[in-house]
């Protein structure tokens, strides 16, 4: 992880934000809040998303899912459930 010096003052914010709210029930959470949590690039969580693998947002703003909100606590849940595997099985021969 990089410093504090290294970091951008926008990076830093959505880090604070992020690790200062796990313990709240009422903080909502967008996707990049949940992305960082996951410790996922952005890209990985919209395909997640876009093929059902990802819970269903807790406030949806418009049909395009954009501004799709979830609460922390939601997100917080998931990952604690999900097993995730990496990469494909090896088949034995």
């Amino acid at each position: 992880m990089m410093g504090v010096a290294e970091m951008d003052i926008n990076e830093l914010i959505s880090t604070l934000r992020v690790g200062q709210c796990l313990n709240e029930s009422t903080t909502l959470w967008n996707r990049e809040d949940c992305a960082k949590y996951l410790k996922f690039e952005k890209s990985t969580l919209d395909k997640m998303i876009s093929r059902n693998e990802f819970i269903e947002p807790d406030i949806r703003f418009s049909s395009t899912g954009k501004g799709d909100r979830w609460y922390a606590k939601s997100v917080i849940q998931w990952a604690q459930k999900k097993q995730f595997t990496v990469g494909k099985p090896r088949n034995s021969v």
